[in-house]
């Protein structure tokens, strides 16, 4: 398995983002460095390169389906990936928050991963064939939090500076 370093621009690995339907899927958007780029970029990752608040900004999607159907017709359900944070002790521990299901019952569940956070990011590469074509895919398979981020309103880009009157 191979590894990248980033920080978190858009995640969805706590439940997979069902934007195409379902199954959906898991991935993780990372802004990264022009080292880290130019290497994924080789490597034939997702990536893109835009310009934000009038800096150059540099990004790799890895994503992992939820599921689907394989040639065999039988159908598959991947979980989510396994996301782990980096204790004060150079521990790790799995990412998870405490809330009621359904049923009222106390569960753990995984939280999602703060805008921000700086992470490594395991991916494993794989063939595909499909429909007489071939190529290579990548399936995020874990996630480390090394610091975690504070969660970035999205929102917040449209906050204004001014000194308070709203005149439309």
């Amino acid at each position: 398995m191979a590894v990248i370093k980033g920080k978190v621009l858009f995640s969805a690995t706590a439940k997979p983002d069902l934007k195409f339907g379902a199954p959906g899927s898991y991935y993780v958007v990372l802004q990264v460095s022009p080292e880290v780029y130019a290497d994924a970029e080789a490597v034939g990752l997702k990536c893109k390169t835009d310009t934000y608040k009038g800096e150059e900004q540099r990004t790799v999607q890895i994503k992992l389906k939820g599921g689907g159907t394989r040639k065999d017709g039988s159908t598959y359900v991947n979980d989510a990936p396994k996301v782990v944070i980096k204790t004060p002790e150079d521990a790790k521990k799995a990412y998870v928050e405490k809330r009621r299901n359904e049923e009222g019952e106390l569960v753990e569940s995984q939280k999602e991963i703060p805008r921000g956070s700086g992470v490594k990011v395991s991916y494993k590469p794989r063939q595909w064939e499909m429909m007489g074509k071939t190529g290579m895919a990548f399936d995020l398979r874990a996630i480390q939090i090394i610091e975690e981020g504070g969660g970035g309103d999205p929102m917040s880009e449209f906050d204004d500076d001014d000194d308070g009157d709203d005149e439309f």
